[in-house]
């Protein structure tokens, strides 16, 4: 995305005067189509629109995508381990509770199993569905770490419609069968 230039040297000037905001027209152009904004402007803003003007113009790759930093597998990990931590922080403790609880259910029933069936059985108890539906993978983060499962290599087509058919892991459980094991089915 690129900022009009006259607009982008608008936004990113120092504000005549602090504490108050002011409405300023940004374009956006990509390739097919271009938008047209109202932004309403604060000194909190200006350092967000500053962020979006450092786009290099010939292929409109921001400089924070540089080759050294585009792939980096560390970075990634450390940026995933932290979103799972504030998801965790901000679900509910009941859903938590509930979530845990529906893991170990399923866990002491079936050798493998996916998300699908943990989601299944709490629709089935009547419990609302968390703020954020990626703390699904905060619980069963804290399930793997309480030693109820383990996540496997495997993936399955997901059921669920909200899931659009992505694939999703398979879990091992710890509480039933051995791996390998055929007593329990994926789900």
């Amino acid at each position: 995305m690129r900022v009009c230039r006259q607009y982008r040297d608008q936004a990113t000037a120092p504000d005549p005067s602090p504490g108050r905001s002011s409405l300023t027209q940004v374009e956006s152009y990509g390739s097919a189509f271009s938008i047209s904004v109202l932004v309403k402007l604060t000194d909190s803003s200006l350092k967000t629109i500053g962020a979006f003007t450092r786009v290099r113009h010939n292929r409109g790759v921001p400089e924070d995508y540089k080759q050294g930093n585009f792939l980096n597998p560390e970075e990634g990990a450390r940026q995933r381990d932290h979103a799972i931590a504030l998801v965790e922080q901000h679900a509910s403790e009941d859903w938590m509770n509930s979530a845990a609880r529906a893991i170990k259910v399923i866990a002491k029933g079936r050798d493998k199993f996916t998300t699908d069936a943990v989601w299944a059985l709490l629709d089935a108890w009547g419990t609302l569905p968390p703020h954020e539906g990626r703390a699904m993978g905060a619980a069963m983060r804290a399930a793997v770490r309480d030693g109820i499962c383990w996540a496997t290599e495997e993936h399955r087509l997901s059921a669920r419609p909200a899931c659009h058919r992505r694939p999703v892991r398979v879990w091992q459980s710890r509480l039933r069968g051995v791996p390998g094991g055929t007593n329990g089915t994926v789900q």
